[in-house]
């Protein structure tokens, strides 16, 4: 089908649909037949292009009707002039922001409007069957091309004063980072603090720490033990973050409790990340280590290389499937903490459910004396186990 034939079927629809209303005839224009620019879309002859546009409602007043038709004319120039200068508009500058993006749409659609009254109406037929007023209009190649320009060069100009004004409200709130996070959504609390570590931002965890949040303040949205959590993320969000608080010493991050779970991990990767950035394998902590409700050690006073020993002498006694430690890895860490000069003190109580039935009593290990106690009921006390 021909594009020609395609405008004739729209009219000839149009038309009985008109009747199918049961409008009325129209008389205040001649009688003539269709002219050939009815079947046209937007053409070009000479220095002018040529458009055209219909309208049929209100049929019963002939100066809107008009006003309307020759509207919808230019309407299909500004079409074609808002493709051009879109697609010029990208050539030339990068809109990033979907705001400045809806305005770039709005000026250009209202700019183009405006150039468009230049357009002058040299043409109209009236169907008188339904009162549909078609007009044809043109406007010059030259007064387009001008149009264009200015076009965009007024938008490009009003584009940069926007990223001039965003720069300096950049630079107006840098010394407020609760500012900063609020222009982005994020409010000031410690949950949000705490799904930030998580997604390993480090951008607006610095933020949070300017604006003088801790580690400490943080809270996990489910409830559970934030500093455990943490320590579960992805070795490259742990490094970033870890390292982060480094450089904020006041930040509160809890190193003696990421230390201790890398050992009991036997996580060489995270213990090393965490002994570069301050973790201090000399304090020695009494501490119920455990996670959700499960009872995993008790620490009386032990210190990080207490521990190792503790896991690797009881090594031999573990339930591999309720407990998987690498022996491997924990000489690997005791070699370092060794070579740091770290001492074994305090003692360690592993619970018996990670133990096998035969050695359930061995669950304290002293570490100044690196053996085994086991409680004694005639002394009422513990003594060392050879």
């Amino acid at each position: 089908m021909t594009r020609n034939s395609l405008y004739i079927l729209i009219i000839l629809f149009i038309s009985f649909t008109a009747k199918s209303k049961g409008l009325n005839s129209c008389s205040f224009l001649p009688e003539m037949p269709i002219p050939s620019w009815v079947y046209q879309p937007i053409s070009e002859e000479g220095d002018f292009y040529f458009g055209h546009g219909v309208a049929s409602e209100p049929f019963e007043n002939f100066s809107k009707l008009r006003t309307y038709s020759r509207n919808n004319a230019r309407k299909e120039l500004a079409e074609m002039m808002e493709v051009s200068i879109s697609s010029s508009l990208k050539k030339k500058i990068k809109v990033t922001r979907k705001e400045s993006e809806k305005e770039v749409e709005q000026l250009i659609e209202s700019k183009t409007a405006v150039r468009l009254k230049q357009s002058r109406v040299v043409a109209i037929w009236l169907n008188q069957a339904n009162c549909q007023l078609w007009t044809r209009v043109k406007i010059s190649k030259k007064v387009i091309k001008e149009s264009e320009q200015a076009i965009q060069n007024e938008i490009i100009t009003k584009l940069l004063n926007i990223q001039t004004q965003l720069k300096n409200v950049k630079k107006e709130v840098s010394d407020n980072p609760k500012k900063e996070l609020a222009n982005q959504g994020i409010q000031y609390t410690g949950m949000n603090f705490a799904e930030t570590i998580y997604r390993g931002d480090v951008e607006n965890i610095t933020l949070f720490l300017k604006a003088g949040m801790k580690f400490s303040d943080a809270i996990d949205p489910s409830g559970e033990n934030f500093a455990e959590i943490f320590y579960r993320t992805s070795l490259n969000t742990f490094t970033k973050v870890t390292a982060l608080a480094h450089q904020y010493p006041d930040s509160e991050l809890p190193l003696w409790y990421l230390l201790f779970n890398s050992i009991w991990d036997s996580n060489v990767d995270k213990f090393k990340i965490i002994m570069v950035n301050g973790g201090d394998y000399e304090e020695e902590n009494t501490y119920f280590h455990s996670a959700y409700t499960l009872l995993f050690a008790n620490l009386r006073e032990a210190s990080s290389l207490c521990l190792v020993n503790t896991l690797i002498a009881n090594a031999p006694y573990i339930k591999k499937n309720e407990l998987k430690i690498s022996h491997k890895s924990l000489i690997e860490i005791k070699t370092v903490l060794k070579k740091l000069g770290a001492n074994s003190t305090g003692t360690v109580e592993i619970s018996p459910r990670f133990l096998r039935s035969d050695s359930s009593r061995k669950t304290f290990f002293d570490c100044n004396k690196n053996s085994f106690l086991q409680w004694n009921y005639p002394k009422g006390k513990y003594v060392r186990v050879e």
